[in-house]
């Protein structure tokens, strides 16, 4: 009964590439001699019409699951949406996958990941409580972590290897032309709108420069890959193989993309032609907000005059930019929102991703906002396609307005939105908030959906 199941109960349309830790936890399952397989709920190309297909789909891959998982002694389930630094609320989908697995007598069900590891640092859910409810153990942290539970619970010796991710149980042909890699898991700055620089250590260096080249080449060779996005939120700064790595790049033919913040750019200033060079097609930048206060206040560590110079010296190398921006602070007006929208298309820069600043469920139960219960989170499912959304605003918690995705998800969709009018800031209600962004955003010619913007790029 050694045999390990991993799962990745995220729905993808074939978009998004290959689930990054549990091609980790393969890797080094495989290299320690261990029986591991994965099943992913992945369906490429399938329109979804309706909340109730999208549900007969589910329990499909629910009960694929199930019977998958009869004679493995150990289950993991991963709550990273594609790589460790992204949460996506999928609870109820993973709590009835659990409670199938214990009807077949699966012993050890383990769970952990970027949603777990983001409730526990802005809910105030403790690793206790989401084990009681969720009724599985908690991994948290580095979802390498589970190596040393199995190594417990199998009374097996396992060690941990400095090797390349190697995605042997994923059929490549099922997803998009890109592969996403995390390096560095952890960051070293502590933006207090994310929970990446808290809950992992300050930087943990999963991948040597070795290993990394080996998962590209891999990719390249074995999988026909040949266009990567680095994933971690910093990644220059952490390696000092930094100009080596885009040799390398350049030579292997490689497309690319990354993130970087702006005063890394700007410390890079000299070494832009070789990022270019190397095939490096675009990089998203962190510019949240253009107010010098809301900057500081959320501990960016970044200065406006930084935001506007690095964009300045991307686009003199005609490197693509793709900004993210915080909408929405809980004390903002609407002329705010309106406000840091103008600044944002002002900025003409090639790609824009918009985020609701998801505060945590304190600052969201102050005032108005009194009532909430956190434990609603594990009855939130946002992992469904974009056109279905405006179905679940029937019946899900009020709670699901505060994601940072959930409202620029519905804007082309959701066409009667008095539902949002008792959902307040302080100064204003969810209602007019919406508008807001269709008025300002719909109209304009960019792509919101975070899920296509490297399409865009990857051609």
């Amino acid at each position: 009964m050694n045999k390990i199941l991993l799962v990745d109960p995220y729905f993808k349309d074939g978009q998004i590439p290959p689930n990054v830790p549990l091609g980790k936890i393969e890797s080094q399952l495989k290299k320690n001699k261990i029986s591991v397989d994965v099943i992913d709920f992945n369906i490429p190309s399938k329109k979804i019409l309706s909340l109730e297909d999208f549900k007969e789909i589910e329990e499909d891959f629910i009960k694929n699951v199930i019977q998958k998982a009869k004679g493995y002694g150990l289950v993991y389930i991963t709550t990273s949406f594609c790589v460790e630094v992204k949460p996506l609320l999928n609870f109820p989908r993973i709590k009835r996958i659990i409670d199938k697995l214990k009807e077949i007598n699966v012993k050890n069900i383990f769970i952990g990941g970027a949603t777990i590891n983001h409730l526990l640092e802005f809910s105030p859910f403790t690793k206790k409580l989401l084990k009681k409810e969720l009724g599985a153990e908690i991994i948290v942290g580095d979802e390498l972590n589970i190596i040393k539970a199995i190594k417990k619970i199998l009374d097996i010796e396992i060690c941990l290897y400095d090797i390349p991710i190697r995605w042997d149980a994923w059929d490549f042909n099922d997803y998009p032309n890109y592969a996403s890699i995390l390096v560095n898991i952890g960051c070293p700055y502590k933006c207090n709108f994310c929970f990446e620089g808290k809950i992992y250590n300050k930087c943990n260096y999963n991948l040597s420069f070795e290993s990394l080249k080996e998962t590209i080449k891999r990719l390249k060779t074995k999988h026909g890959i040949n266009k990567i996005m680095i994933e971690d939120s910093v990644f220059i700064s952490p390696n000092n193989y930094f100009e080596d790595f885009c040799l390398f790049m350049k030579n292997e033919k490689i497309q690319w993309m990354m993130y970087a913040r702006v005063n890394e750019i700007i410390k890079l200033k000299k070494k832009l032609k070789i990022l270019k060079k190397s095939g490096c097609e675009g990089i998203i930048i962190g510019i949240e907000t253009p107010r010098e206060n809301l900057l500081e206040k959320t501990n960016k560590l970044v200065k406006l005059s930084q935001i506007k110079d690095a964009i300045s010296l991307l686009k003199k190398e005609g490197i693509a930019i793709q900004g993210t921006f915080l909408l929405a602070f809980y004390e903002d007006t609407l002329d705010n929102v309106t406000s840091d929208i103008a600044f944002g298309k002002g900025l003409n820069i090639d790609h824009y991703r918009w985020h609701i600043l998801q505060e945590s469920f304190d600052k969201v139960n102050k005032g108005g906002q009194k009532g909430y219960n956190y434990y609603d989170y594990l009855d939130i499912d946002l992992n469904l396609p974009d056109n279905l959304l405006p179905e679940l605003l029937k019946t899900s918690s009020h709670l699901i307005y505060f994601d940072e995705h959930f409202l620029i998800r519905c804007i082309p969709y959701l066409k009667d939105s008095s539902i949002l009018r008792n959902i307040k800031y302080k100064n204003f209600n969810f209602e007019d908030f919406f508008k807001t962004l269709q008025k300002e955003l719909a109209d304009s010619s960019k792509i919101y959906n975070e899920e296509e913007m490297n399409y865009l790029i990857f051609k």
